[in-house]
């Protein structure tokens, strides 16, 4: 059972996807019924980009453990020492990542096992059952932003009552028994690990002082956020990675005001996973490589240009005339409000109390994402946005039915041109993503690149959780 955190959150502008009338589109997304069918996500993606960065089906295979691809199947972790020469490298890295971590695993899945620590406040534990109300950056394991925003979904389909966002972080054992070492004084690594040389620091530091070895090593260090809406009994969530836990149980005082009195919990609840941040390092990148998952359903996308089969910038339109998006069933978008409405915080943390804001109630606002794929919307970004949309469409055609994986989709991954992240107030070459968010975790600050808070330092900075971090216990 995972920890689960409340969280801020941060809200992208999305608009949805203008359904088009081009003969040709049409034929293609026939064509393509079995990669999406109804999925949302096929009425905001176009099918028609040029292939730039795919993956073969002899590949993929090789992610898997089996060697074959199968339905739900355990997907091996990938190597973050191997070499990373293209931006389609790092795309692929983040998938095979992605789809290693919600590998079956001892009735749950393989991030929320060992070798993984949940962090619940500053302790790492494996297979948490708690969880624990977290806002802003008030314990450096807070949503992105100044303020403590709060996240609802709509009051309909999944979520008919409406559910806040829960949160939950996990790191790996390379990462945790790095943060045990160099929290104890007795490890002295001056960023995260890049090379065999400093993963074989960590890797005698856990034998000589745990008696542990560490596992999947060549994942290097990964620190890793998830974000969660509670379902009611009943609800069919056949389309979603779901897991069982407790979260916060509050007392509705008003429409203005919900208090938490810090113990009382509803429990063994079910939720569904909407969004999922991969960050781990590699070779050449100590900064980390940030990657970001959605469900389809989530929220739809502002307009955005890609590369079509022949060559030519496209853009695809997703709003009506009036702004509103045009698929209007959305987990977190009003279909009847605009883009320029949206994306508006109804209520935040105040301590473990959720608060509406001076002209709000607490309920659900609607969201956009404003920058698809972690790009400005402009030409200069097709070409980006163009891998992206080819390799997920590529990886979701050769998922197989009823693999809940194929419902989640890449929004983009971000790192920096020489490895080196911002440090005082020179910020770092942003390269692929660089205008990164998830619309369940930063929520209303969409306009920012994950460098622009995660800074100021190679370790502590860059990470805003690592310093805090109570090493393991010697047994």
């Amino acid at each position: 059972m995972t920890k689960i955190v409340l969280l801020v959150v941060i809200v992208l502008s999305v608009t949805s996807c203008q359904e088009t009338k081009d003969k040709k589109i049409e034929k293609e997304d026939i064509a393509n019924e079995d990669i999406a069918k109804s999925e949302s996500y096929v009425d905001v993606v176009p099918f028609e980009t040029a292939q730039s960065c795919v993956l073969t089906a002899t590949e993929f295979d090789a992610w898997f453990d089996s060697g074959s691809v199968a339905a739900n199947g355990v997907v091996n972790s990938a190597n973050s020492l191997g070499s990373f020469n293209n931006n389609c490298d790092f795309y692929k890295w983040s998938w095979q990542m992605f789809l290693w971590h919600f590998s079956p695993k001892d009735g749950s899945y393989v991030y929320d096992n060992a070798p993984f620590y949940d962090l619940e406040g500053e302790s790492l534990v494996i297979d948490g059952s708690q969880t624990k109300v977290r806002g802003g950056k008030l314990d450096k394991e807070g949503q992105a932003g100044l303020v403590s925003g709060v996240l609802m979904s709509q009051k309909a389909g999944l979520t008919p009552d409406g559910s806040i966002v829960y949160y939950a972080i996990h790191v790996n054992d390379v990462y945790a028994y790095m943060a045990s070492g160099q929290n104890s004084g007795n490890l002295n690594l001056t960023e995260f690990p890049t090379t065999q040389e400093e993963l074989d620091m960590i890797i005698a530091y856990a034998k000589n002082v745990y008696n542990v070895a560490i596992k999947d090593g060549e994942s290097l260090a990964m620190e890793l956020k998830s974000s969660w809406i509670k379902l009611p009994k009943g609800a069919d969530a056949s389309n979603y990675i779901t897991i069982t836990s407790d979260v916060p149980k509050f007392t509705e005082t008003s429409d203005k005001e919900w208090v938490w009195d810090g113990t009382s919990y509803d429990n063994d609840v079910t939720l569904a996973m909407v969004g999922y941040h991969v960050v781990g390092s590699t070779t050449d990148h100590p900064e980390m490589i940030w990657a970001t998952f959605e469900h389809n359903d989530n929220v739809p996308s502002a307009d955005y240009y890609y590369v079509d089969g022949d060559g030519k910038v496209q853009e695809k339109k997703t709003l009506e005339e009036n702004g509103t998006p045009i698929k209007k069933d959305w987990t977190f978008t009003n279909g009847s409000t605009t883009m320029n409405a949206s994306n508006q915080m109804h209520m935040e943390l105040d301590g473990k109390n959720i608060v509406a804001e001076a002209s709000q109630t607490i309920s659900p606002s609607s969201t956009m994402r404003t920058h698809p794929w972690g790009n400005k919307a402009d030409e200069a970004s097709a070409v980006n946005n163009t891998e992206i949309i080819s390799l997920n469409h590529n990886i979701s055609s050769m998922l197989l039915d009823g693999d809940l994986r194929k419902n989640y989709f890449l929004v983009g991954a971000t790192w920096t041109s020489n490895g080196v992240p911002g440090v005082g107030n020179q910020l770092p070459v942003v390269v692929g993503s660089k205008v990164l968010a998830n619309s369940t975790m930063e929520t209303y600050f969409q306009y920012k690149n994950c460098f622009d808070c995660h800074q100021g330092g190679k370790i502590n900075g860059l990470s805003h959780i690592f310093e805090g971090i109570t090493p393991l216990p010697v047994e």
